[in-house]
């Protein structure tokens, strides 16, 4: 359809933009290396290299080594330089904005949905320095704690189809899971994920015979778990082993 077109041709802009404004600094040397991600460009060369399989960055048990795996196609096309960290993260921040617009498409409608992704894409500057800055995490909980949110929209919507719905709560486990990994940063997106389905699960109880809701209750239950153990499995053990 014509509308649909056109939105797509503005969106695609939108990223065109947003991508350009970014990697045009990157090429430049902006934001400047600094130790952080001096560390996380060894770790990318040992996993490239050396055969590397590290869970944690080194050093810090709490922050999980994700990023420096997704950087090695870019380290491979373009040198283990600052560059290709930017890029990477870059990438990172455009799929944060692909859910995020997704998102707020169907929360709120097309036009705000735009306008919040031109508002990202553009800045302001403080922003846009440490949605670049590799070592931070904050590209991780952007992408990982808004993907909760949007799965757990959908889930709240009731889908018909069991299976739907059941590969919706393994999303949710399964995203939390490597959010929670990744940064703990995503433990106040997960908990609002987990406060909402349980008031709908609450709810439920009243429109379904008890025994009918307890079966699905507890293949949803189920479900969460096995994602977000699945997601975890690094966090954990690593934290086992060390």
């Amino acid at each position: 359809r014509p509308g649909i077109r056109r939105e797509a041709l503005v969106v695609a802009a939108t990223f065109a933009v947003a991508a350009l404004l970014r990697l045009t600094l990157a090429a430049r040397g902006w934001p400047y290396m600094n130790s952080d991600e001096g560390v996380w460009g060894l770790m990318t060369d040992d996993i490239r290299w050396h055969g590397a399989h590290p869970i944690f960055l080194y050093g810090v048990h709490y922050m999980g080594a994700l990023q420096t795996y997704f950087a090695v196609p870019f380290f491979v096309l373009f040198g283990p330089t600052s560059f290709a960290l930017h890029v990477t993260t870059t990438t990172q921040f455009l799929l944060f904005l692909l859910v995020l617009y997704l998102f707020t498409r169907q929360v709120y409608s097309p036009g705000v949905a735009w306008l919040t992704l031109a508002l990202l894409a553009l800045g302001p500057g403080q922003a846009i320095f440490y949605e670049m800055r590799a070592a931070a995490h904050a590209q991780d909980a952007l992408l990982f704690g808004t993907l909760v949110l949007w799965l757990t929209f959908l889930r709240l919507r009731r889908p018909e189809r069991a299976r739907t719905r059941l590969l919706l709560d393994l999303g949710i486990g399964l995203a939390a899971g490597i959010g929670l990994w990744c940064t703990l940063l995503t433990l106040p997106f997960t908990f609002s994920a987990g406060l909402a389905l349980g008031v709908e699960a609450l709810r439920a109880t009243r429109s379904r015979p008890a025994q009918q809701h307890g079966r699905r209750l507890a293949g949803q239950f189920l479900a969460l778990v096995a994602g977000l153990l699945i997601g975890a499995m690094p966090f954990i053990i690593g934290n086992v082993s060390s």
